[in-house]
């Protein structure tokens, strides 16, 4: 299995929620305790405590954002625009966000947050060590992460809807995956788009290209500058889009393999 597929499953067998915290370790979120205690408090908001002496909130601001924080100065706040999509599996049900995100911080301290959506409907992550992201959406319709780590990843509208399509047309779980992706690397680019031919293109920031073309015989063609050139006739190259879902899936398969982890 590919980075993308593999990092598909992966989310989506969790929680939906593998970029949660981005750009250092996170800890065992797996982690058992003795006992744990969650209360409400006056206002309603939900308080968590362990044998261990983690305490922690999660409660509503004035604005209608969502707030974690713990007794190890760490602080979420999730922007009501998006508080519904961050945790799906959990249904709403904050008590258990707030035990997810208790563990999830248990080995950090001093860490604050923020995810929202700004005015242009673009979402954006920062935190107080420097770091930022955001997911945005271009008048070409091509969904674009960038971060100020010098990466920038670039999907055409075709790739932007079956991307879309795979984490249940949630931008907001999107965009943990490429947080998630981006992690550990800087100075990364990559785009796939579709040409005026309606062909396949990929181009990354170290001048790595491939595509998928059909030539005057009917037969797929992946080639890529590494020198790889692969030809499919049209009952083969149909039983490898079954196997991937689509021609897309399919196309990002073969650079994953041929190309972008050379």
């Amino acid at each position: 299995m590919k980075k993308y597929i593999i990092l598909l499953a992966v989310i989506l067998i969790s929680l939906n929620t593998t970029a949660q915290i981005f750009g250092y370790k996170s800890g065992d979120r797996n982690r058992k305790y003795k006992k744990e205690n969650v209360v409400t408090d006056i206002r309603g908001d939900f308080l968590y405590e362990n044998s261990d002496g983690v305490k922690a909130s999660l409660s509503t601001d004035i604005f209608g954002n969502k707030v974690y924080k713990d007794n190890r100065n760490n602080e979420v706040t999730y922007s009501k625009e998006i508080w519904s999509d961050i945790f799906p599996e959990y249904k709403a049900n904050e008590k258990r966000i707030l035990i997810w995100l208790a563990n999830a911080f248990y080995e950090t301290k001093d860490i604050k947050e923020k995810y929202k959506r700004n005015i242009h409907g673009d979402l954006e992550y920062e935190n107080n060590i420097g770091l930022k992201a955001s997911l945005s959406k271009n008048i070409f319709d091509e969904g674009i992460y960038k971060d100020n780590q010098n990466n920038e990843i670039k999907y055409s509208k075709e790739y932007w809807t079956e991307i879309l399509n795979d984490f249940d047309n949630k931008d907001v779980q999107v965009f943990f995956w490429m947080m998630d992706r981006c992690h550990d690397i800087k100075n990364f680019k990559e785009e796939y788009r579709i040409d005026i031919f309606g062909y396949q293109q990929y181009k990354d920031g170290s001048g790595r290209t491939a595509s998928l073309s059909k030539d005057i015989f009917d037969k797929i063609i992946y080639k890529d500058n590494n020198g790889n050139k692969i030809e499919y006739t049209e009952d083969r190259w149909r039983r490898f889009v079954k196997r991937h879902k689509s021609e897309k899936k399919a196309f990002i398969d073969l650079v994953q393999e041929n190309l972008s982890n050379n």
